[in-house]
């Protein structure tokens, strides 16, 4: 079954969210993106200037990192040149 909208939560440690981050990573330098659970599958092909958002907060020590990445199937989209530095500690 193919969709058009994907959603999945669940509780995971940080080395299995390192590995889906990888495999997004991978997606977005391949310019495919494969989302399946059970037989539902969604899939994206990003190309061209995306615009991506983080945000971070810790609030009465609990933490959210959030990423949205979103472009046009058909876009001719601006780039911002602003620079970003995320590091992983030391």
């Amino acid at each position: 079954m193919t969709l058009n909208d994907f959603t999945h939560e669940s509780l995971q440690d940080a080395a299995s969210i390192a590995s889906y981050l990888k495999a997004l990573q991978d997606g977005f330098a391949k310019g495919r993106i494969e989302f399946t659970e059970g037989e539902a599958t969604l899939v994206m092909e990003p190309a061209g200037h995306l615009d991506m958002t983080i945000r971070a907060n810790e609030d009465n020590g609990k933490c959210h990192v959030a990423l949205t990445v979103s472009w046009s199937v058909a876009s001719t989209q601006k780039t911002n040149a602003a620079s970003l530095t995320i590091n992983s500690g030391s």
